[in-house]
């Protein structure tokens, strides 16, 4: 833990100029990941594994 309470960056409210925007875009990137989780839990409970049936690869498992 660092003593004076700063940060790797700088000290306490400094951050690079482009902290923010690479922040907000891996926000972004994680919303819409967990979205995309959520989405395909919805599908596969409402229409089932729909993908073993329909694989052409032969391999069910």
């Amino acid at each position: 833990m660092l003593a004076y309470g700063g940060t790797p960056t700088g000290p306490v409210g400094q951050q690079l100029p482009g902290a923010a925007a690479v922040q907000g875009v891996l926000v972004a990137l994680a919303v819409v990941l967990a979205l995309v989780v959520v989405a395909e839990s919805v599908h596969f409970r409402v229409f089932g594994d729909v993908t073993a049936e329909h694989d052409d690869s032969g391999d069910t498992a």
